[in-house]
């Protein structure tokens, strides 16, 4: 990708390059902040102060804010989309199933290993009567992103698909041992 760097990251990631125009802190500052609403609506879910206060001190995590601090891992906001999309799917309510969808897209979109969680979030709004809501807010978010990344950066957002399958699997994945058995 010319003046650009190949990546198998998804398009979410493209649209960090504006903050990080800005100041290259500003993405580092926006996966703090999603963990922070991560950690807030987590907490607010649970029922008794014990679960709540042994949540607010995962959150806290040391290792968690320095890792983002100190690499700013694109693979945490993913989590926490994806986290948050399930969190908003256990609320069973119209307006949480479409906003489950369009996190879960935006979670996708970030890195494409989300995918993984979408038919069995498929199979629960089906089950619980959210399926339109949640297959809007997913189908929306998913098709707007992928347009609008279109329009910005044209054919180049095929990059990370062709660059994720030419590629062989990284030291800490499962995948590799399943490509790989002899490993």
């Amino acid at each position: 990708v010319e003046g650009g760097m190949v990546n198998a990251y998804g398009y979410v990631f493209n649209f960090l390059a504006i903050p990080y125009s800005v100041d290259s802190l500003l993405p580092k500052l926006s996966f703090v902040g999603l963990l922070l609403v991560f950690c807030w609506r987590l907490i607010v879910s649970q029922p008794t102060k014990k679960t709540r206060s042994l949540i607010l001190f995962l959150c806290i995590n040391p290792f968690t804010i320095s890792t983002i601090a100190v690499y700013g891992f694109i693979d945490g906001m993913c989590s926490l989309l994806l986290g948050l999309a399930l969190l908003e799917l256990n609320s069973n309510n119209a307006i949480s199933s479409v906003k489950s969808g369009a996190l879960l897209a935006l979670s996708t979109l970030t890195k494409f290993y989300s995918i993984v969680a979408l038919p069995l979030m498929l199979l629960v709004c089906w089950e619980s009567d959210s399926l339109k809501g949640f297959l809007k807010g997913y189908l929306f978010t998913f098709i707007i992103t992928l347009t609008v990344s279109y329009v910005l950066w044209g054919d180049a957002i095929l990059a990370p698909l062709m660059f994720a399958k030419g590629r062989d699997p990284s030291f800490l994945t499962i995948w590799k041992y399943v490509s790989h058995p002899e490993l």
